[in-house]
């Protein structure tokens, strides 16, 4: 095949390798192949082998191991060789360092909540962080429903994390009495996100302005 393919290999969250490629002259009868290996290029024995023609959406996205580095191949073949092979090597990320937010603090300032925290450690991998919180204790499992409507991203770079990390947060405006629980979480570059239960709380108290007006 005279044809020609470049290609990129970009990490997304949970382990997944994005490949997107652009097949130059690309004619009738061929395809793009796509080979992973774990072990080495060139493998014996791919991971997956994905065969693309011309009509066929020029990405696909690979689910692999966290830690693992993965050798993605790419050749233009048609029915009777394919083209010398192209390779790119990339290690899939599905986690986040093991950094957690220590010396959590929770305080009011005026209609906002203050909260402070440390890192554990200081990580490169850490890209910044997630503060979230709820009217009652909450899992792991269930602050990943809760980020869209719950959290605040807090962008720290890890080299600026030796300090106090600050945030703050707009306080309810319902008139109740109530504990509201916080998580303070760590994410990668890559996006992933180290989920974690409710550790820390505060007593939020509003009352009701009872002002005569003389009516």
């Amino acid at each position: 095949p005279t044809s020609t393919i470049s290609f990129t290999v970009t990490q997304l969250v949970s382990a997944e390798l994005s490949i997107a490629y652009t097949a130059i002259g690309q004619l009738t009868g061929e395809t793009v192949r796509i080979t992973v290996c774990a072990a080495q290029a060139d493998c014996a024995t791919p991971e997956v082998v994905y065969d693309r023609v011309e009509i066929d959406n020029p990405s696909v996205t690979f689910k692999g191991t966290h830690g693992v580095e993965y050798h993605v191949s790419t050749q233009m073949c048609n029915e009777f060789a394919c083209a010398a092979a192209t390779t790119i090597s990339e290690t899939a990320d599905g986690e986040v360092a093991a950094v957690t937010a220590t010396d959590v603090t929770i305080s009011n300032s005026g209609e906002m909540w203050s909260v402070t925290w440390k890192e554990s450690s200081v990580d490169s991998d850490v890209d910044g962080w997630y503060v979230c919180y709820n009217k009652g204790e909450f899992s792991a499992t269930q602050m990943e429903l809760m980020m869209d409507t719950s959290c605040k991203k807090v962008e720290q770079a890890a080299s600026d994390s030796t300090g106090m990390i600050q945030t703050t947060i707009d306080q309810y405006t319902t008139v109740e009495t109530t504990q509201v629980h916080f998580a303070v979480v760590p994410y990668d570059v890559v996006g992933n996100v180290a989920y974690g239960a409710s550790t820390d709380s505060i007593l939020y108290d509003r009352q009701a302005d009872n002002i005569d007006t003389g009516d």
